[in-house]
């Protein structure tokens, strides 16, 4: 039996003072090695927009917690790459986000990023993943 695997990526920024999400660009890695952008649509395969959702979930939850701890956030890109079966069930879920601050922010603690990926990790549709799913989601500042 062989495995399906599906990957996207995530982009946006968040310009101060209000640090709203803005040009969110959301794609997914087509069979052909092609990216391309997804605006959701109602006629999206159902799977599809699950996994989107799990991904819209723990960015929202990011920048949440990310303002929590006074992370000046400007800048977000993530990869995320789920394994499923055949018959699509999930078997793992891979989330790496890089985050870039404003210049001259502090550098953030491990302690603090390990506290944020733990709240991502929270995030509504990740707490319905089901039984036995390998779930990682790793966060790292880029200089």
């Amino acid at each position: 039996m062989s495995n399906r695997t599906f990957q996207f990526r995530l982009r946006c920024s968040h310009c101060a003072p209000e640090r709203n999400s803005q040009e969110l660009q959301v794609e997914m890695l087509r069979d052909d090695g092609h990216w391309e952008a997804q605006k959701l649509q109602l006629d999206f395969p159902g799977f599809r927009l699950y996994l989107i959702a799990l991904l819209l979930c723990q960015h929202r939850h990011l920048i949440r917690h990310g303002l929590e701890k006074g992370l000046p956030l400007q800048q977000i890109e993530a990869d995320f790459q789920v394994s499923t079966t055949d018959d699509w069930d999930l078997i793992s879920l891979r989330s790496a986000y890089q985050i870039q601050l404003d210049a001259g922010a502090a550098s953030v603690e491990a302690s603090t990023l390990h506290w944020i990926e733990e709240r991502m990790a929270r995030c509504p549709v990740g707490r319905n993943l089901p039984p036995g799913v390998d779930s990682q989601i790793s966060l790292t500042v880029l200089a």
